[in-house]
């Protein structure tokens, strides 16, 4: 799975989890709704990714990173 594919799979698994408050239109590509607790999932999103960081092998880092950096520009 490519980063970009990880970032969103593993924001979009955290998002899901919080309650629906609002639903506001949004230009960001990928994504063609935005709920309030976009940035919280994110948040989750970078945590799980740094665990990950922490627990990888050295081969793997450059792709954790990666999927940081995709993550953040969601």
């Amino acid at each position: 799975m490519m980063p970009k594919e990880k970032a969103i799979k593993l924001v979009n698994n955290f998002y899901q989890r919080f309650p629906l408050t609002m639903n506001v239109i949004t230009t960001k590509g990928d994504l063609s709704w935005e709920y309030d607790n976009w940035e919280e999932a994110k948040q989750c999103a970078l945590i799980t990714a740094n665990e990950c960081l922490h627990t990888c092998v050295e081969s793997m880092i450059y792709y954790w990173n990666e999927v940081k950096q995709e993550i953040n520009k969601l």
